[in-house]
């Protein structure tokens, strides 16, 4: 929750959001390195493909179902 006198406002599980909420209600300074948005970027991308998994399966697999993966382990002597 984060008062700014009678505007008040819950930003509840937006990180990013939150801190620049935070610091422009604060009058302080933000610092954010393009990690900082390349992370949110990706956290909000995997967010989108999980709830749209059925719509996008075609950009990301040419089969329908499951595949069956095998592995085989090679056996051999450390160095």
């Amino acid at each position: 929750m984060i008062s700014n006198g009678p505007h008040t406002s819950s930003a509840g599980g937006h990180g990013l959001f939150t801190a620049c909420l935070n610091a422009y209600n604060s009058h302080e300074d933000i610092v954010l390195s393009p990690d900082d948005v390349w992370l949110v970027i990706t956290i909000y991308f995997a967010k989108y493909v999980n709830e749209n998994a059925e719509k996008l399966r075609h950009l990301f697999v040419d089969h329908e179902g499951k595949v069956k993966l095998t592995i085989r382990q090679v056996q051999s002597e450390p160095e």
